[in-house]
């Protein structure tokens, strides 16, 4: 068995970035929403800096937990759909939640769905790819 290896706990944590776009939330979520529908143990938590937001299309979302207050495991996997492509302001919105994601326990997984292929896990664990799991 690997010593790396962290049993997964089917807690979806999906950090919902300002002005996301809705193809990159809504096709991951639809996947794990789907498979808990038939069976999987899939829990889908839906975390932001604000309690909502509008999406790069202008849609807005609403009842969104705290970014403050979410908790992540080992085990738990966090997805981070992309926002609309532009470079972010000086100390925005985005810094936190990246000082969020830097903060995180070691050992769960984190997934972007875009600009970068592949799973990532903080620097004190070993980088891993989609193939080889979580």
């Amino acid at each position: 068995m690997n010593e790396h290896a962290v049993v997964s706990t089917g807690r979806i944590v999906v950090l919902v970035l300002p002005e996301v776009n809705l193809l990159d939330l809504g096709g991951p979520v639809q996947v794990f929403d789907a498979a808990a529908h038939l069976g999987a143990g899939y829990r889908l938590e839906y975390v932001a800096d604000a309690p909502e937001t509008v999406s790069a299309q202008g849609l807005r979302l609403a009842g969104l937990g705290p970014l403050g207050g979410a908790v992540v495991g080992p085990g738990d996997l966090v997805l981070v759909p992309g926002p609309r492509l532009r470079r972010p302001e000086p100390g925005g919105v985005r810094r936190k939640e990246g000082s969020w994601c830097r903060k995180r326990p070691c050992g769960g997984c984190v997934r972007r769905t875009t600009r970068g292929p592949g799973w990532r896990r903080c620097a004190a664990g070993p980088r891993r790819s989609a193939r080889q799991g979580c």
